[in-house]
């Protein structure tokens, strides 16, 4: 579909285009960190405009009309086809973060104003995050065994987590 609404308005401008390298290697960085349903969400969000252009247009060019149609469509049915891990997993990554977020500043807060030392504060907060970690990822894990789901792997659940 791309390739055809590129062919129609390489035909509008008489301009050809090549890929812009920067935009390429942006986002294939997008999708390592992120994954894909979030930068296909977010590569469809910039096209608003191009939506708004095809509309603009079609009383001068009406194939611009099942363009648009499938601008609105096609969004929408991509990103249903994928199944993202990170998307899945989303649940323990957000459970993991705020978990060590609320452990890690009160101990470590508690820790520093106990020990004068900086060295035992970093090592205890060493010891404390590996803790936390391995507590949470094994609660991930029993957790999704007692709750089965198609989608989600029990010990992918867990590293997420």
């Amino acid at each position: 579909e791309e390739r055809r609404h590129y062919a129609f308005c390489q035909k509008i401008t008489g301009e050809s285009r090549s890929a812009n390298l920067f935009k390429v290697i942006f986002y294939t960085i997008l999708v390592k960190i992120f994954g894909t349903s979030f930068t296909l969400k977010f590569m469809e969000s910039r096209e608003e405009n191009a939506e708004k252009f095809y509309l603009d247009i079609v009383d001068e060019y009406p194939e611009a009309r099942d363009i648009y149609e499938e601008e609105m469509n096609h969004e929408n049915s991509l990103i249903s086809m994928l199944k993202d891990t990170k998307l899945v997993n989303a649940g323990g990554i957000v459970l993991g973060m705020n978990d060590a977020l609320v452990e890690l500043t009160g101990t470590l807060s508690g820790i520093a104003l106990a020990f004068s030392n900086t060295k035992s504060v970093g090592s205890t907060g060493l010891i404390m995050g590996v803790a936390a970690a391995l507590s949470m990822a094994g609660s991930a894990y029993l957790e999704s065994k007692e709750n089965p789901s198609d989608e989600i792997k029990p010990l992918t659940y867990s590293l997420y987590t």
